[in-house]
């Protein structure tokens, strides 16, 4: 009984430990010629951090960025002691600044909850009522940037060496690691000079000769075809959002600019030509009579 009361005051003592060292917001952590500088304002920080330093545990967090905080404040003061920002190319440079953040500020409250939920709903049902109707192809592909190591491979594999145990000789590593494993890829999501090669290969076959592209010469191994299938709702959600979101911004900008009055010039100050406005559908139908 006592050794389970020692064990319980040990352990209520470790706790107590631990949450002290989480300081409250509002909690003065530094002053710099009297100037408070709470526990929020150093952990605020963080979000400036590359993502290497935002999974260091706080207790060992804190010092460096309270230390930033304080060096920010002196050399700030440092600065504007300094009339720096008198300077024209200074003033132009934070103007510039200040316009990018207000326009910002500005589209992202333009949008901000704009994209309904039902919206994007039936945005994917208008995408899977026309999604094509196609194969996809498991693939494989072992990619080397010269021809002749390339010619080399598909000579091994039409003497029946196995696809896997060539796979070390691609220069892409991280499929390496996979067998050589892309994974599934539908017809129209390939260029068509390297589609058309790839589907004429049988399932468990390969490319008989090395295909070009910009990244080098590929020798791709269809392991199988499937019917191609659309993602899932929850899959496709964000991403229908943010294309959403800018199909929005374009639309809202376009407005902007039609109400705008704007001369273009080309760069020796002569006026261009006003753009043709595009044709009704209407209009085109009387082209056409």
């Amino acid at each position: 009984m006592k050794m389970n009361f020692l064990m319980g005051v040990s352990l209520a003592g470790s706790l107590l430990a631990s949450t002290a060292s989480f300081a409250a917001d509002d909690t003065v952590v530094a002053i710099v010629d009297g100037k408070n500088i709470t526990f929020e304002e150093v952990m605020k920080q963080k979000d400036s951090l590359g993502k290497e330093l935002k999974g260091v545990p706080e207790d060992k967090l804190f010092p460096l960025l309270q230390n930033k905080v304080v060096n920010d404040i002196i050399i700030e003061k440092a600065a504007k002691d300094s009339n720096i920002a008198e300077k024209e190319e200074v003033k132009k440079a934070l103007e510039m600044m200040t316009q990018q953040f207000l326009i910002q500020a500005f589209l992202a409250d333009k949008i901000k909850g704009s994209i309904a939920d039902g919206d994007v709903k039936k945005k994917y049902e208008d995408l899977v009522a026309n999604f094509p109707d196609e194969k996809e192809a498991k693939l494989r592909h072992i990619l080397v940037s010269d021809k002749s190591k390339a010619d080399q491979i598909v000579k091994a594999l039409k003497n029946r060496v196995d696809f896997k145990k060539l796979v070390d000789k691609s220069e892409d590593k991280a499929t390496a690691k996979r067998g050589g494993e892309i994974g599934y890829m539908a017809k129209s999501m390939l260029p068509k000079e390297i589609s058309d090669k790839i589907f004429e290969v049988k399932a468990g076959g390969y490319t008989p000769e090395p295909v070009k592209t910009e990244l080098g010469w590929h020798i791709f191994m269809v392991d199988e075809y499937r019917d191609a299938k659309p993602p899932s709702y929850e899959e496709s959600k964000e991403e229908l959002k943010t294309l959403m979101a800018e199909e929005s911004l374009i639309s809202f900008m376009k407005g902007l600019r039609e109400e705008a009055n704007v001369q273009l010039m080309d760069k020796d100050g002569k006026p261009l030509p006003e753009p043709k406005a595009e044709a009704t559908p209407k209009e085109e139908n009387s082209k056409k009579s």
